[in-house]
């Protein structure tokens, strides 16, 4: 658990205002309080929550493979060889990152892919929402923990998607969860 005192955020970022949450919670001892949560905000209240806590995590890929990014800094460029994504294999690397690739081995599903999903529209405002962060002088890091709703899931609650029987407590959550 977080020392006592110690209040953190997130954000459920979505493409658009209107779908977007932020969470805010302190950390007394053994316990945890939800002490705000917003739906509908902008990245200005994403940014004063970021401005009240300790640590800011945001629901939203943080980055594309650097397969994809390479991709396309060649296709611009126009060095992309003819065959650059001939086979299944090679639009498996342009789509996922190591990230879902370790979520496809613990889960066996694969999550949604950043470049080629609708989860891309969340990450541009997510590439955009970190710039401004970094330029306010917050200190960002775009590795740590990434989370998959649907992984998390069915590593909580097994392939059927039932929970379990016995209650998962904020203190067995990190030993059970894919983190």
């Amino acid at each position: 658990m977080p020392p006592a005192g110690f209040h953190t955020a997130g954000a459920d970022l979505a493409s658009q205002d209107s779908r977007t949450a932020v969470a805010e919670i302190g950390w007394h001892g053994d316990s945890a309080v939800l002490e705000s949560v917003r739906m509908g905000v902008d990245n200005d209240a994403i940014v004063g929550a970021a401005s009240r806590v300790a640590v800011l995590g945001i629901d939203c890929p943080l980055g594309w493979p650097a397969a994809f990014t390479d991709f396309l800094l060649a296709a611009r460029n126009k060095s992309l060889p003819a065959d650059a994504a001939a086979t299944a294999a090679d639009k498996q690397r342009l789509a996922y990152r190591r990230t879902d690739v370790a979520v496809r081995r613990a889960v066996g599903r694969w999550p949604l892919s950043v470049s080629a999903d609708r989860i891309a529209y969340p990450a541009m405002r997510c590439a955009g929402l970190l710039a401004r962060l970094a330029g306010n002088g917050y200190p960002v890091r775009r590795s740590g923990i990434e989370t998959s709703w649907s992984a998390g899931r069915r590593g909580w609650t097994g392939p059927t998607g039932r929970p379990p029987a016995e209650k998962t407590t904020m203190r067995s959550m990190p030993s059970s969860a894919l983190w």
